[in-house]
């Protein structure tokens, strides 16, 4: 059975603590695709910003209460501390998640096993295999197309490839966003109110 109110509850904590409601519903995106198996994994990270008004234990306890596995992770970027919370229905996904998470942070940029961790990490995160392979082959000296401009910035959750665009929107991206429209339409709304993004 759905937990129908289980999700809006989710939903409406983070629009109501988060400071960016689009970051908040992008938030509410990962769970809803953890939750209909889109993805296997999610990554929340809060900001400064977000820590003055969220409450890690409840955050903690609403995702716990969808039947998600739900761990946090506290780390430094650029001086930044990153308050992070690795989500999964599986106890093995969620500690292989946190466990790339680790290695990324001790690799170098542009170290030779960057490109193959950041495919495991992306395959975890549900990404399609086209896009994930997209991503992690692209060459990453040269300034992006035109075109590949473009895509980026019609599609919001991930880096689409040339090739199968539609095919990976409609295998992630569609997904979810149809789950949204019946079960957490308020992020829904907002994420849609950005014309310039694909919806369905």
């Amino acid at each position: 059975m759905i937990d129908r109110l289980g999700l809006i509850k989710v939903q409406n904590y983070l629009l109501r603590n988060m400071a960016r409601r689009t970051t908040a519903a992008c938030d509410v995106a990962d769970i809803v695709g953890v939750y209909f198996g889109v993805k296997p994994t999610a990554i929340n990270d809060f900001s400064s910003m977000d820590l003055e008004k969220v409450d890690l234990d409840k955050f903690a306890d609403l995702v716990r209460k969808l039947g998600l596995k739900i761990s946090f992770e506290r780390h430094m970027v650029d001086a930044t501390i990153s308050q992070m919370y690795f989500i999964s229905k599986s106890d093995k996904k969620l500690c292989e998640l946190q466990e790339d998470f680790h290695k990324l942070w001790d690799t170098a940029y542009d170290a030779p096993e960057k490109p193959s961790l950041d495919a495991e990490i992306g395959l975890l995160l549900g990404y399609p295999e086209t896009a994930v392979r997209y991503y992690t082959h692209r060459d990453r000296s040269k300034a992006l197309s035109e075109a590949s401009a473009i895509r980026g910035a019609r599609n919001r959750h991930f880096a689409h490839s040339q090739l199968y665009e539609d095919e990976e929107f409609r295998l992630y991206d569609a997904k979810i966003h149809r789950a949204m429209d019946k079960y957490t339409p308020r992020a829904a709304k907002i994420l849609k109110s950005d014309k310039s993004k694909r919806w369905l």
